[in-house]
């Protein structure tokens, strides 16, 4: 008869989890046998221990840290989860003192190797240089679990298995900044949001700007940002032509990965825009004039009345059967609703008309 225990854990390693293996044989007879002893490298671990008794195995021994899991056929299986490094050692309680053998096993967590041990093996060495070199000349082969693909990241590796500290200060941005359409002699701005990253600090030292009509605002430089730290750039836009426009901000930092954000837009010239309103007289023989309202309003259903009042028209202007007043101060890209009210020789203004919607485009 045999029995075996399966043990599942979440954030092991996925590439060289195990850290120390130990084994006792043919141990002398105990009603308290110990497990084979395991030092571990790191904080958190996981280690499993198996005994094979004489006697039956009856649980943990009082005090011992460990949990015993499972006891099949005299044999028992335990476990524990570290946050120290150590020596570890389980123990059991046996039913009769007896002779007994175990095997004891530690396995690390993930995540906790230096950022240059390219290949996670617990040191930096020259097999790590050696992957980082591989890494900057074949850089969509980037596969190691850490590491930028560049030949500056190749240095840091070098430095740090030479004794050198670890040191990766990385420097993130947006993919671009696309100001879209813009109308000649106006200006757009937007605003470009850095993140300092790596397991270090870092400096940004000069933010050039490249590109006809684009030019940018920074915060005070030298400016050093911690991991998961931001800094905030102001881009602006000013065309002075019609036409596509492109360039970049070029951020001078001691990043391993250069940082360049690439710019984009348009310059369009501007279009005069006017609304032209047309509506139906009113029968009424003592019509003074019209008053026309309007509200600038980008629901696509009519606000609540009343607007605020835009002009006024003598009746006498309009013909048997339309009256017509034209709006010229209006702006690409916005929205109106307008309304006309007919106001006699007494003063008295009749109700709303029909009211309408017009659109500007842009430009």
């Amino acid at each position: 008869m045999g029995g075996a225990v399966i043990w599942e854990f979440a954030g092991a390693d996925t590439v060289s989890p195990l850290d120390q293996a130990a084994v006792l044989n043919n141990q002398p007879a105990t009603a308290a046998p110990s497990g084979a002893a395991v030092t571990t490298a790191s904080a958190s671990e996981v280690v499993i221990s198996a005994v094979n008794s004489q006697s039956a195995i009856t649980g943990i021994y009082s005090g011992n840290l460990f949990t015993n899991d499972s006891t099949v056929d005299g044999a028992g299986w335990a476990h524990l989860l570290t946050s120290s490094t150590g020596n570890y050692t389980a123990q059991w309680n046996q039913s009769a003192s007896g002779t007994y053998s175990s095997s004891t096993a530690s396995f690390k967590a993930a995540g906790t190797y230096s950022t240059c041990d390219l290949n996670q093996d617990g040191s930096v060495n020259i097999y790590d240089v050696q992957l980082g070199t591989d890494m900057a000349l074949t850089p969509t082969n980037c596969t190691a679990p850490y590491g930028q693909c560049n030949t500056p990241f190749v240095q840091v590796v070098l430095n740090n298995a030479m004794g050198g500290p670890c040191i990766v200060p990385v420097l993130n941005g947006p993919a671009s900044v696309n100001f879209g359409n813009v109308t000649t002699g106006g200006t757009s701005t937007q605003t470009a949001t850095v993140t300092g990253s790596g397991n270090s600090s870092t400096t940004i030292t000069q933010a050039t700007v490249s590109g006809t009509g684009f030019s940018v605002s920074s915060p005070t430089l030298p400016v050093t940002l911690a991991p998961n730290q931001t800094a905030s750039f102001t881009v602006t836009f000013n065309p002075s032509i019609s036409g596509a426009a492109s360039g970049s901000v070029a951020l001078t930092s001691n990043s391993l990965t250069p940082l360049s954000i690439p710019l984009s837009g348009t310059g369009v010239t501007a279009t005069s825009h006017s609304v032209t309103l047309t509506w139906t007289p009113s029968t009424s023989s003592n019509i003074a004039t019209y008053t026309i309202y309007r509200i600038n309003s980008s629901s696509s259903t009519a606000p609540p009345t009343p607007y605020t009042s835009l002009a006024s028209i003598q009746a006498s202007t309009c013909s048997g059967t339309s009256c017509t007043y034209t709006d010229t101060n209006v702006t690409a890209g916005q929205s109106y609703w307008y309304y006309t009210t007919a106001v006699n020789t007494s003063n008295s203004a009749s109700g709303p008309s029909n009211i309408v919607q017009a659109i500007i485009p842009t430009p």
